[in-house]
C-alpha cells in the first residue's frame, strides 16, 4: 500500500489542476486565492477540478464540502484529510 502524500504535494496537485482548468498561471494561486480572484472559477470548473482531483490523487471530494471551504487552502486541506482519513481509495 503506497503511503498518502504529504501536504505539500497536494497543494502541488491542486494548483497544478487549477492552474489547467482556470487558464491562469501557478504562481498566480496561493492558499488565499478565492473565486473572486479567478474569473474562470466557476462551479463548473469546480466539478472540473474535483474530477481532477479524484483521478491524479484518488481520492473524492464532494461538490457540497467544496462549495463550503472560503479559498484554496481550504480545499487543500479538505483533500488532505480525506487521504488521510483512512477511508478507501476510489478506483482508477
Amino acid at each position: 500500500m503506497t503511503a498518502a502524500p504529504d501536504r505539500q504535494a497536494v497543494r502541488a496537485q491542486v494548483v497544478r489542476l487549477m492552474s489547467r482548468v482556470f487558464g491562469v498561471d501557478p504562481s498566480d494561486i496561493n492558499d488565499r486565492t478565492t473565486a473572486a480572484d479567478i474569473e474562470r472559477w466557476d462551479s463548473l470548473s469546480l466539478l472540473t477540478v474535483l474530477l481532477g482531483i479524484e483521478r491524479s490523487l484518488g481520492v473524492a471530494v464532494s461538490s457540497d464540502a467544496a462549495a463550503e471551504v472560503a479559498d484554496v487552502g481550504g480545499l487543500v486541506e479538505l483533500v488532505y484529510a480525506g487521504l488521510h482519513a483512512g477511508a478507501a481509495p476510489v478506483p482508477r
